[in-house]
């Protein structure tokens, strides 16, 4: 057995970045200040992906969770309403998350994708979901629940050694 993966970490087994994302933006924004408190919105997720019609909490649990669904999620774990950025209106996603944040987001949560081909085909595969809560010309600063950093070389990023671009962004409302 191979012991140096150990002590497992969120990810290691499951993919709910999405969640634990969603929750620590509540975090830097006051809405939670304990893990006991932390602990509500993650259940209410899991019950939400648990009886909504169209969801599936296993597939959730094992492959991730969907761009397109982050938002409905978010709004049904915080009581809030949030606002979703798929890039279609803003391409630049660099400039437009600095934007957010100068405008008082305090926190995105971002997808973090790259491009991945099978059989000829591309298509974006979303790696991770982590909160962003600065850009500066030489990084981006986050919130990570696996504990690891966005790097900016040049005209790219890299997460965890691999190639990535933003995808969506997710920031709540201001109240």
């Amino acid at each position: 057995m191979n012991d140096d993966v150990f002590p497992l970490q969120q990810g290691s087994l499951d993919w709910l970045c999405s969640i634990y994302a969603a929750i620590n933006v509540m975090h830097l924004r006051g809405t939670i200040a304990t893990l006991n408190e932390a602990a509500v919105p993650f259940g209410k997720a899991i019950e939400f992906m648990q009886k909504e019609k169209g969801w599936n909490l296993s597939k959730a649990i094992c492959e991730g969770i969907d761009e397109e669904n982050c938002c409905q999620l978010f709004q049904k774990l915080s009581e809030a309403d949030w606002e979703v950025d798929s890039g279609k209106v803003y391409p630049d996603r660099l400039s437009r998350l600095k934007e957010l944040l100068d405008r008082g987001a305090k926190a995105v949560v971002v997808s973090l994708v790259r491009d991945a081909s099978e059989e000829k085909e591309k298509r974006k595969v979303v790696m991770h979901y982590t909160v962003v809560t600065e850009v500066s010309s030489t990084r981006l600063t986050t919130w990570d629940s696996q504990g690891k950093k966005i790097e900016r070389n040049a005209g790219s990023l890299q997460y965890d050694g691999a190639d990535v671009r933003l995808g969506y962004f997710y920031f709540m409302k201001a109240k």
